[in-house]
């Protein structure tokens, strides 16, 4: 099964998404809580504008893996892409609980704050953001169209 899950992670990562869910489905197969797996299958349904089983899969690898802030990350941001921000932002807070110096999930929580008017608060997470990876481009262009 490792195996199994390590080609499908090579898989994915190559771009190679037909082979990679078909390999992730094999791991299910066989252990059908394989939060790696759940998590891979969440992000292909990403890729391909999928939202709802984006949503469904992650938060099937959260339920395996509880403590995966990148799990939670990524639910977050399929929630975004879902139209759904109050469930988005619970699910960016619940990323930086468990990993308070997490830059990406500052720098998009952000984001979503912006979105949502809430600029006193997007512009403490991109400082923060910036702060914890100094060269993060991103934060700092996003910073200065808050400001």
């Amino acid at each position: 099964m490792q195996r199994l899950l390590a080609e499908a992670m090579r898989a994915h990562e190559a771009g190679l998404l037909k082979e990679a869910k078909q390999q992730y489905l094999q791991v299910l197969a066989i252990n059908v809580g394989n939060a790696k797996s759940l998590y891979g299958l969440g992000l292909i349904a990403h890729q391909a504008g999928d939202f709802e089983v984006a949503v469904r899969m992650l938060r099937g690898a959260i339920a395996a893996s509880p403590n995966d802030a990148t799990y939670h990350l990524s639910l977050a941001v399929a929630l975004q892409a879902q139209q759904k921000p109050e469930e988005s932002l619970a699910a960016y807070r619940h990323t930086l609980a468990l990993q308070p110096d997490f830059a990406a999930a500052h720098n998009n929580i952000a984001g979503l704050l912006q979105t949502l008017g809430k600029l006193e608060e997007a512009t403490i997470h991109y400082e923060r953001a910036i702060a914890l990876k100094p060269d993060y481009a991103a934060a700092y262009c996003n910073l200065g169209v808050v400001l």
